[in-house]
C-alpha cells in the first residue's frame, strides 16, 4: 500500500472511528444524567450493581476469542466466526447457574427487585455477551463504517429505550431487560448478518490466546466494576450511584 492510499484509507475510515467512540461516550452520559434527573439514587445504583455483576461474570463467555476471530480473518480462516461463536455462546450458558443463585439469594434477603433483575440477566447472558463477535470480523475486513453505524444505531436505540423506561419509571427487572434485550437482540441481528459475509471453509481459531486475552480482560473489568460491588456490600446502594454518576462525568 503507497502511502497515498494508507493517508486516503485512514481518512475515509478515522471519522467513523472517532464518531463511534463520541456516540459510546455521550450515551453514557446521557444515561447517567437521566437516572440522576429522574430516578432515585437506589434505583440507579442498583441499575448499576446489577450490570456490574453481568460485567464481572461475562469473563465465562471468552470474551478473548474476539481478538483470536480477527487474527485468524485477517489470515483467511473466516469460518472462525462461527466457531468461536458457538464456543462462546455455549460456556455463557455456565453463568446462568451462578446468575439464579444469585438472584435466589438476593430475593430471600429482601431484595426481591434485585433477584429478579438478576434472573433477567440470566436469560439475556449468553446472547448479550456471545454473539458480539462479529466486530471482531468486521473490523479485520476493515470495514470500520459499517461497525461505527450498527454500533451507533445500537447505542441510540438502546438510550431512547432505558430514557423511556426511566421516565416511566418501570422496574429494575424491566430496565435490565432493556438493557440486556436491546443489546443481545441486535447483537445477535448483527452476527447473522454478517455470518453471510463468510467465505471459504478454514475455521483455524487460536483458542488459547482467546483464553490468555480473557484473562486480561477480566483483570481490567474486575478493576472497573468490583468497587460498585464493595460500596453496595458495605454503604448502599446510594453510594454505588453517585460514585457512577462522578466516574461517568469524570472518566
Amino acid at each position: 500500500m503507497s502511502h497515498l492510499s494508507e493517508l486516503r484509507y485512514f481518512l475515509t475510515n478515522a471519522p467513523w472511528v472517532t464518531l463511534d467512540q463520541i456516540v459510546r461516550m455521550s450515551a453514557g452520559l446521557i444515561i447517567s444524567v437521566v437516572f440522576a434527573r429522574l430516578a432515585t439514587p437506589n434505583i440507579y445504583g442498583q441499575y448499576q450493581y446489577v450490570i456490574a455483576l453481568l460485567a464481572i461474570l461475562s469473563f465465562i463467555s471468552l470474551g478473548g476469542l474476539n481478538i483470536s476471530v480477527m487474527r485468524a480473518v485477517i489470515t483467511g480462516a473466516e469460518q472462525s466466526l462461527r466457531r468461536a461463536v458457538r464456543i462462546s455462546f455455549l460456556s455463557s450458558l455456565l453463568a446462568i447457574p451462578l446468575l439464579l443463585i444469585l438472584a435466589s439469594w438476593k430475593y430471600t434477603h429482601g431484595q426481591p427487585q434485585i433477584g429478579l433483575a438478576l434472573v433477567v440477566g440470566a436469560l439475556l447472558f449468553a446472547p448479550l455477551y456471545a454473539t458480539n463477535t462479529w466486530i471482531s470480523f468486521l473490523v479485520a475486513k476493515k470495514r470500520f463504517r459499517a461497525v461505527a453505524i450498527r454500533t451507533i444505531i445500537l447505542q441510540i436505540l438502546l438510550t431512547f429505550s432505558l430514557t423511556i423506561g426511566i421516565w416511566l419509571k418501570v422496574s429494575l427487572p424491566i430496565l435490565i431487560a432493556i438493557f440486556g434485550g436491546i443489546q443481545g437482540s441486535l447483537h445477535l441481528i448483527y452476527y447473522i448478518t454478517t455470518a453471510r459475509l463468510i467465505s471459504g471453509t478454514r475455521q483455524d481459531l487460536d483458542i488459547r490466546l482467546g483464553l490468555k486475552i480473557t484473562v486480561q480482560k477480566f483483570s481490567q473489568t474486575l478493576t472497573a466494576s468490583l468497587p460498585l460491588l464493595i460500596l453496595a456490600a458495605i454503604y448502599s446502594y446510594n453510594k454505588v450511584a453517585i460514585y457512577s454518576v462522578f466516574f461517568s462525568l469524570f472518566p
